[in-house]
């Protein structure tokens, strides 16, 4: 478990799954999802069977400390030969959004992915019109690479997609 000093971040369990539906469904956070459709019970559990048998993935529950789910984040494409994933999945409970824990969240995943994994990269994909997605990555240290023009089809129109990455820093800090 990582744990920090407002979260702590434990792996997602079977039980998490009906929440995350509802939280993945809710509007607000929908229209930043590159999923063409809302998602269906059966579909989330379908997921899951898949989920847990894809060594290229891992996702957590973001918890309070209360020991209430409050988000998740996930690493996918994870690859250990070019040591590499995409930060992917990353969603805060509206009710919970602009308290720091997205942040804080997003920090642990990154030190746990470079100290622990050894990984050296890490990138992540937004569409380039999420403002509070792409601050959330720019404040934990993620730089742009590059613009996908037109690169989504989402709500019956191409969007922008925003290429940033985080290196593992090399000097020892």
């Amino acid at each position: 478990m990582l744990e920090g000093k407002l979260i702590r971040l434990r792996p997602l369990e079977a039980r998490d799954l009906m929440l995350l539906a509802r939280w993945r469904n809710d509007p607000d956070a929908f229209r930043w999802f590159s999923s063409p459709a809302i998602i269906a019970d059966s579909e989330q559990a379908a997921w899951y069977d898949c989920y847990t048998k894809d060594a290229t993935q891992r996702q957590w529950m973001i918890v309070d400390k209360s020991g209430a789910a409050i988000g998740t984040l996930a690493l996918i494409n994870i690859d250990y030969h070019h040591q590499s994933a995409e930060v992917a999945r990353v969603l805060v409970d509206g009710a919970q959004r602009g308290k720091g824990y997205g942040g804080e969240a997003l920090r642990l995943l990154c030190r746990y992915a470079f100290e622990e994994m050894n990984l050296q990269r890490l990138s992540v994909v937004v569409f380039a019109d999420n403002e509070r997605g792409g601050g959330l990555y720019t404040s934990c240290g993620f730089v742009l690479e590059g613009i996908l023009q037109r690169a989504a089809w989402k709500a019956g129109a191409f969007r922008d997609l925003t290429m940033l990455a985080l290196l593992r820093r090399t000097d020892g800090n």
